[in-house]
């Protein structure tokens, strides 16, 4: 039990920095109707695979979206909730939302 709790916060850490730098040297191109563009390209610029829609759920800053090509999350398709800790870490990071 307590390694698959290290490997969950391991990868939730990772997750965020990439958001974060991922932002910090996007902000300049983010505008209100392109942030899932901009979204998308830092992470297909990592290898992460593809951001294919992003939507807003709850009025709680709950947010849903759909990758694909994701290294990590393959195995998940069809899935929504929150099962990958780093992509799940990675839009957590991205704080403009």
């Amino acid at each position: 039990m307590a390694g698959a709790k290290v490997g969950k916060t391991i990868l939730y850490q990772l997750g965020n920095e990439i958001g974060q730098t991922g932002l910090r040297y996007s902000k300049d191109r983010i505008v209100a109707d392109n942030l899932v563009k901009v979204f998308d390209s830092v992470l297909r610029a990592r290898g992460w695979g593809r951001v294919l829609s992003l939507e807003k759920k709850h009025e709680n800053s709950v947010y849903v979206f759909t990758t694909a090509d994701c290294p990590i999350c393959y195995e998940r398709s069809g899935r929504v909730e929150p099962i990958c800790d780093l992509m799940r870490s990675v839009l957590a990071g991205w704080k403009p939302f």
